[in-house]
């Protein structure tokens, strides 16, 4: 017998050819119950008094005895391939070499079709190996059976049992387990028939590996996926086991670590944001179709042939339910004599459905090849179906000729097949009662309605959200998010560190995800003015160092006020200038290291800029009093500076002057200007002039006693405020008796006579002032004024004394 298995979703198998060839001249190979009598042999066909030509006869009663031609250990079996008795009719069978007592099975309808009957069944002790069997009919002829008759016992199908373990204890199915995790199959809860033995133990784990070694074996899949595990045992009579054990096995998926964050570069110090992301990834099964080998059946008239497929797709217990569940019966044959076929499909608990019992004469099926000579040449098969819903007649219904390719009833009712498990090995018997003739079946599958077929298997591992399932471990995480999955770290110090992220599914399975996270040295910034702001712009240096060659370096600069013009930058530094300044200001500059996964690594440094204030002059100034002949100072006034200044003076009169001072030294009436500037390179300057007025001074006093006696007081005849007035009067002395003693023109309180000169006594003294223009009462005396044109005249005593005492 050849299997194949059917992984996925399969709505048909196909199997390679059945070959149905003579070998050997045609010899009698039917026994009729019509014989009578004790037949001994072993290997032929059991079949009504009607043979395969047609049903057994109406208002008969026969009766015939069969025995083994084996002396030791006898034993005789009959296995009904067909048996459709009709109403009214029945089989009698008497475990022994006569039909006496009451018999010891009774049938009818289809009671025995697909049954084995045999000498030993039901621990009957029959010491003679044989079975005698009776058939009465009534008046219709409707009856017909073919048994294959050999001398064993029958198989009688083993079952598998496996019970699933890890680590030793037990799952259930569908097993969800990991890559690589070894599963302990154990199949000695595996029964077999009474006195019969296991023999075989044949594991298909349906990943390509199968394991013969025994009942216990131990398992792991390299691959995700769904495994249907199955064991196929065979007992030490040869008979496989009919049942699928169907253990799934859900092998998980890997975990997609997909927009997790990956490898880092970062600077130390700041926080940054890292997402764990973990997901199951679907597994969805897809069909595939494992055919089988070619089965060569010779023209045995002995023995019938068969070919198997094992449906492993369908759920666990899904059966036939009606007729309907099954679309059609297919298979591709060609055959020279249709009348000397039996077919039959067998479903996987053994019940069984003949779609032809004999019939139909030499009706052709396909075209093959009538050559005796030739016989093992196949010929051309035809596509002939069987389906409950066909209503054109069976096979010998439609007899003659070539029986064309088509759709047909079955022979035997659907309703045999009710019930059939639809996952286990599904058969199609074949069997060729008479000689000289051939026929292939090339192909054959059983049709099932496609709503039987179940989904694929797909299945996604889950992850949960919580940090039980998935979480981060590494250095420096300062906040977990809550679930372990979105985390913030903060590393303090440079290095090299390793972050892993770890997920576990609902399968039980854990991987994880390493991120490498390069932490960078925090940025430090330099930055300098060249100096205060003095009407220029001022220029501004940041600097920084060791920046890494991947990275790259944002300037920012920032003012609290003025104008700021940034410069150029690059990653070691950056320039800028500031200009417009009223008032004292800070100057922020801040740099963004970024790059690599970077997106802000911020270091600032500020600086003061002061001013250099321009020089503000006081308003301009008008001088008037002065004295002609004196000299005046003329200083501008001027705030404190920290700048050196420059100062240029000029004059209506005299121009550009020579001064350079902060002074000017006049003596002269003019306009005065003073311009002062800040030195190179500032440019602050401010601007004011002087109007200057020198005249006349008013004389206050004219003295009438002074002491020319060289003590250093008092010693000259002096005139107040003659000697900024520049009147220089005429003076002229004269003693008491009126003679002048003294007389000098623009007198300039010089007169200072020794006793050689004048003697002590008191003289008068006449004053000529030519040009006074001020009020002559101001003018203290103690003799007499009179004005005099532009002038006027005193005439005084003047009293000269030696001794102050």
């Amino acid at each position: 017998m050849t299997s194949l298995t059917l992984s996925g979703l399969l709505r048909h198998a196909v199997v390679a050819a059945l070959f149905l060839t003579i070998l050997a001249p045609a010899r009698a190979q039917e026994v009729s119950i019509s014989q009578g009598g004790t037949y001994t042999d072993c290997d032929y066909f059991f079949v009504d008094n009607g043979l395969t030509a047609g049903d057994a006869s109406p208002n008969v009663d026969y009766t015939m005895t069969f025995c083994p031609d084996l002396p030791a250990n006898p034993v005789i079996n009959f296995y009904f391939n067909l048996c459709a008795l009709g109403a009214g009719d029945t089989l009698f069978m008497w475990l022994s070499d006569a039909a006496v007592g009451e018999p010891d099975g009774v049938y009818t309808g289809f009671d025995l079709q697909g049954v084995d009957i045999w000498s030993q069944m039901d621990d009957v002790v029959n010491a003679s190996g044989c079975i005698t069997w009776q058939f009465t009919s009534d008046a219709a002829d409707n009856s017909n059976w073919t048994a294959e008759v050999t001398c064993e016992e029958p198989c009688q199908r083993p079952e598998a049992n496996v019970v699933t373990t890890i680590d030793g204890e037990v799952e259930t199915v569908p097993l969800q387990i990991c890559v690589g995790e070894e599963i302990q199959f154990d199949g000695t809860g595996s029964t077999a028939a009474e006195d019969f033995l296991i023999a075989t133990w044949d594991w298909d784990f349906d990943d390509g590996a199968t394991d013969n070694s025994g009942p216990e074996v131990t398992h792991s899949f390299d691959e995700p996926g769904a495994y249907n595990v199955q064991l196929f045992i065979v007992d030490n009579n040869d008979c496989p086991n009919g049942n699928l054990v169907d253990h799934l096995i859900l092998v998980s998926t890997p975990t997609s670590f997909e927009g997790t964050t990956q490898d880092l570069q970062i600077c130390a110090g700041e926080e940054y944001e890292v997402n764990g992301v973990a997901e199951g990834i679907t597994y969805d099964s897809t069909p595939d179709v494992d055919f089988g080998g070619g089965l060569f059946i010779p023209d045995d008239q002995t023995q019938c042939f068969s070919s198997s497929i094992v449906f492993t797709s369908f759920n666990s217990g899904q059966v036939v339910e009606t007729a309907d569940d099954i679309e059609n019966l297919f298979i591709n044959f060609e055959h020279s004599f249709m009348g000397d076929l039996t077919i039959t499909f067998i479903c996987p608990d053994g019940s069984s459905m003949g779609v032809h019992q004999q019939g139909g004469g030499g009706t052709f099926l396909g075209v093959p090849v009538d050559n005796d000579a030739t016989p093992n040449v196949p010929g051309t098969g035809y596509d002939y179906f069987w389906s409950p819903d066909a209503t054109n007649g069976t096979w010998e219904d439609n007899a003659g000729g070539t029986l064309p390719s088509g759709t047909y009833e079955s022979a035997q009712p659907w309703t045999l097949l009710e019930g059939c498990p639809l996952n286990g090995t599904w058969t199609v018997e074949v069997c060729d009662s008479w000689g000289s003739d051939n026929g292939f079946i090339f192909d054959w599958f059983v049709n099932f309605e496609p709503s039987l077929y179940p989904d694929p298997i797909i299945f996604t591992p889950q992850i949960g959200v919580d940090c039980d399932s998935s979480y981060w471990s590494g250095p420096f995480i300062v906040d977990d998010g809550g679930d372990c999955n979105d985390i913030a770290i903060l590393p303090g110090n440079q290095g090299v560190f390793e972050y892993v992220y770890t997920a576990t599914n609902d399968f039980g399975c854990t991987a994880s995800d390493t991120m490498v996270v390069t932490v960078e040295p925090a940025p430090e910034v330099d930055l300098v003015a060249a100096d205060n702001w003095c009407g220029v712009p001022v220029g501004l240096t940041a600097t920084t160092q060791d920046v890494p060659s991947n990275l790259n370096v944002e300037w920012d600069w920032e003012t609290t006020d003025g104008v700021l013009a940034p410069g150029g930058g690059n990653n070691s530094s950056a320039t800028a200038t500031i200009d417009g300044l009223d008032s004292p200001v800070n100057v922020t500059v801040t740099m963004n290291l970024t790059g690599g996964n970077i997106d802000e690594c911020l270091a600032s440094a500020t600086v003061p800029v002061g001013l250099y204030a321009p020089p503000v002059l006081g308003p301009d100034e008008e001088l008037y009093g002065l004295c002609i002949g004196d000299d005046h100072i003329l200083l501008p006034e001027l705030p404190p500076s920290d700048w050196p200044l420059e100062f240029t003076w000029s004059s209506d009169l005299g121009g550009t002057l020579g001064e350079t001072g902060s002074a000017l030294t006049v003596s002269t009436t003019d306009y005065y200007y003073v311009t002062v500037s800040m030195a190179a390179p500032c440019i602050g300057e401010d601007a004011m002039s002087f109007n200057v007025n020198f005249g006349p001074c008013a004389i206050e006093t004219i003295p009438n006693l002074f002491t020319p006696n060289n003590d250093g007081e008092n010693d000259a005849f002096e005139i107040e405020g003659l000697v900024n007035s520049g009147l220089g009067p005429t003076l002229t002395v004269y003693n008491r008796w009126g003679d002048q003693v003294h007389y000098e023109q623009d007198y300039g309180n010089t007169w200072s006579p020794d006793e050689d000169e004048l003697s002590e006594s008191t003289y008068y003294i006449i004053l000529d002032f030519s040009n006074y223009a001020l009020p002559l009462e101001d003018i203290e005396h103690n003799g007499m004024i009179n004005a005099v044109g532009d002038g006027f005249r005193y005439v005084g005593p003047l009293q000269i004394l030696r001794n102050r005492n």
